[in-house]
């Protein structure tokens, strides 16, 4: 910490947190890293862009242009889905047939509904 500031150097919180990681046996990440790639892996797991930006404290598009990556197997599955879309067979919808009428207007209400 600056003694002038009472606030933490970047520098040294990374030094800090990599200094703790390494006394842990685990890879030093900075907090960036983490913060990346906590962004990511939300996204790739399905999590919304607007909730993985709410829980970072950012806009959509700034998580977009500066956490969120597209992986491998992400891509893979978007041009999996897409060839599947494609070659699909045409899906048949049902029409309606006006041709008959229906039963409402051929069937004369009886009861107290009547006219």
């Amino acid at each position: 910490m600056s003694v002038e500031s009472g606030q933490a150097h970047p520098d040294n919180l990374t030094d800090r947190f990599n200094q703790i990681a390494v006394a842990a046996k685990v890879r030093p990440l900075g907090p960036h890293q983490i913060r990346h790639m906590l962004a990511s892996n939300l996204l790739d797991t399905g999590y919304g862009i607007h909730e993985v930006a709410e829980r970072l404290g950012h806009d959509p598009a700034t998580l977009m242009r500066y956490y969120a990556k597209v992986s491998a197997v992400r891509r893979r599955q978007a041009s999996d889905r897409i060839a599947e879309l494609v070659t699909a067979p045409e899906r048949q919808v049902p029409r309606a047939d006006f041709s008959t009428p229906s039963p409402s207007t051929v069937a004369p209400i009886e009861g107290p509904e009547a006219p």
